[in-house]
């Protein structure tokens, strides 16, 4: 298996595992909060405050708090200058496409292919560029408000986007002078993060830039063109913030009764259209017809350790309204299973659903949706799925 044909690879190539990068990632996290919490000290006391006094619907803690100005700072230093020059004809159309197939899933396929055209012309002039936007008083509102409607027409970034709408609320009772002090604070944190998180986090990615390079434009008119070109900093962030709500969630997973583990597709040895998983109306249930499969090992896993197991082909499978309706409500818990891309949108997703919830990244990707024509098997650290599943195994 060649794991440098993508972006990221979680591997030791010697040892055959993940476990030094979990090492290291909370090593690395550890370093960021307290940066984060010594930084940015009284700008969370002050928007924790805000969101206090003005009910906000997600609740949440301090370190949820410091991912939020955290992922301003990427978005806004990665997306702006995109945002800005781009052609309001095709953000607008994008919008409606993404109203549209949110809402039916009729049109989604069709109008899937049409983003692909429009969010190709919208990127192909900025995607080999990275260079930050200078933070001026006078302009800080007017840009937000730009990034944060680009973020939306993109469709890639909803719940980043709610995020967002609050702290630009946030910012707008700020004088002008303080606003100015927050936003330079955020994105003197995210200068340091983009550069220490290379440090610590870099050799499991050091094929991200070399992949958009190559092979980015091999995503052009195709819907996934944003996603399959999405920055290596973009990987860093994810792999911070999977660490950050593992820890602010485990609370409230721990009291769940009852656990279920979501595995990608992509991680079924059999692509070709031979597994035998047997389908429900929310995805599939392993029915072992290989027993060298990784979903197979996992599944009986879940037999010993009274956790259920589902296959699903798409996130938004897991967290559609018939699903939430489904499940138990506070005596449910989710394990997610994710390339890097998809762990901020899956964590707070599922929080917006009041399902609490963990994560563990696929240590490589290998979807034919997206990397690979004919898909890769993928794998994830059992090591690091046992100790999140370890209250349970201890009963």
């Amino acid at each position: 298996m060649d794991f440098n044909a993508n972006t990221y690879c979680l591997t030791d190539m010697e040892k055959g595992d993940s476990n030094a990068f979990y090492i290291d990632l909370s090593d690395f996290t550890d370093m960021f909060i307290k940066k984060a919490d010594k930084l940015l000290n009284d700008v969370l006391i002050e928007y924790m405050d805000y969101l206090c006094l003005n009910e906000s619907r997600i609740k949440r803690r301090r370190k949820e708090c410091i991912l939020e100005f955290l992922v301003l700072g990427v978005l806004w230093e990665t997306y702006l200058p995109m945002a800005i020059n781009s052609n309001k004809i095709v953000e607008k159309s994008l919008l409606f496409l993404t109203y549209l197939r949110q809402r039916n899933v009729f049109f989604k396929k069709i109008a899937d292919s049409i983003r692909g055209i429009l969010s190709t012309f919208l990127l192909r002039q900025h995607m080999d560029k990275y260079k930050s936007t200078p933070v001026r008083q006078d302009n800080i509102l007017k840009r937000l408000k730009i990034l944060i409607k680009w973020l939306s027409c993109t469709g890639e970034f909803e719940q980043e986007v709610k995020r967002l709408g609050e702290l630009y609320d946030f910012m707008s009772i700020q004088q002008a002078e303080k606003r100015y002090m927050f936003l330079e604070k955020i994105m003197e944190l995210t200068e340091w993060f983009r550069i220490n998180s290379e440090k610590y986090l870099g050799k499991y990615t050091l094929n991200v830039e070399q992949y958009i390079k190559n092979r980015g434009r091999e995503h052009f008119w195709s819907e996934d063109v944003l996603f399959c070109n999405r920055k290596r900093v973009e990987y860093h962030l994810n792999m911070a913030a999977a660490e950050i709500l593992n820890r602010d969630y485990r609370e409230d997973y721990l009291k769940a009764a009852h656990k279920t583990v979501f595995l990608p597709v992509c991680m079924r040895i059999r692509h070709d259209g031979r597994c035998r998983a047997e389908k429900n109306a929310f995805g599939y249930n392993c029915r072992h017809c290989t027993s060298a499969c990784p979903v197979s090992d996992i599944t009986k896993a879940g037999y010993k350790l009274n956790f259920d197991v589902l296959v699903i082909p798409h996130s938004s499978m897991l967290f559609s309204k018939n699903y939430a309706k489904s499940t138990p409500g506070k005596d449910m818990a989710i394990i997610g299973v994710a390339c890097p891309l998809q762990l901020i949108a899956g964590g707070w997703k599922a929080k917006a659903v009041n399902i609490p919830a963990q994560c563990v990244l696929l240590d490589y990707c290998g979807c034919k949706s997206h990397w690979d024509k004919k898909g890769i098997t993928t794998g994830l650290n059992m090591n690091k799925l046992m100790e999140i599943l370890n209250a349970d195994i201890k009963k």
